[in-house]
């Protein structure tokens, strides 16, 4: 089994409320509290029998916002303008501004629009973010992966987070700086986003040569397929198809 390693400054590290953790400790409040069966249908199924649907919840490892941090979005100042700003803690501020930062990556970034060309560019995310500098979580930890592997990091997986939106990327083995993740706006007015949050997902995978091909699936194979699965009541994907995943 392949180890994922994930590295930061030993206040940082030993701080249990910001650790990534496996993504099946984070399962939503909302997928936990739906029954596995239908009330009024004896063989009908929910979400909860949905392998593919539990699959990707439970995929990966979950990175969590290391600080408090305050999102004022398009809000209007004295003269009625609106605006975009983030406050942290004054004191991790003014360590921020007078770079006395040793053993943490924390504080606040932004991106300019220019580098995703501009108002005029067209970039989607541009107009998300109400034309705005895009401001970046900051994450404290680095990681180390095996050789021939990579990471993926995404928003978290079918959790729908209505106040921001991670900007995906890849990161190949090799990179021990720790990954910094812009995010587009969403929700408007003044927000926390609260310490130990969970805010990106982190899905390790080997990287291998691939190459698409398309065929045409003949009759006998579609009778075949659809017989299999009509001859079980229910369940067919799990006892016939599905194959446990492990995120330790």
């Amino acid at each position: 089994m392949p180890d994922i390693t994930f590295l930061a400054a030993k206040d940082i590290a030993e701080d249990k409320a910001i650790q990534p953790e496996p993504a099946k400790l984070h399962l939503p409040e909302w997928y936990k509290k739906i029954p596995l069966k239908l009330k009024h249908d004896r063989v009908g199924l929910t979400i909860k029998a949905c392998m593919p649907f539990q699959d990707s919840l439970m995929a990966g490892y979950i990175l969590k916002n290391p600080i408090d941090q305050q999102f004022n979005f398009l809000t209007p100042d004295e003269d009625g303008n609106e605006h975009i700003s983030v406050d942290i803690n004054k004191q991790l501020a003014y360590l921020q501004h007078n770079q006395l930062f040793y053993n943490i990556n924390a504080g606040i970034e932004t991106h300019p629009i220019e580098q995703l060309g501009g108002t005029e560019g067209g970039c989607p995310f541009v107009k998300m973010n109400a034309d705005r500098a895009f401001y970046k979580i900051i994450n404290p930890f680095s990681m180390i992966l095996p050789p021939g592997y990579s990471v993926l990091f995404c928003p978290l997986i079918n959790r729908p987070e209505p106040r921001f939106t991670v900007l995906s990327g890849i990161v190949d083995e090799g990179y021990d700086l720790p990954t910094n993740f812009p995010i587009v706006l969403r929700k408007k007015g003044t927000w926390l986003l609260k310490k130990g949050e969970p805010i990106v997902g982190v899905i390790p995978f080997k990287r291998e040569k691939w190459k698409m091909n398309i065929k045409i699936k003949n009759k006998e194979q579609y009778e075949s397929s659809y017989f299999q699965y009509a001859t079980k009541l229910k369940r067919w994907y799990r006892d016939n198809i599905w194959k446990r995943k492990q995120w330790d």
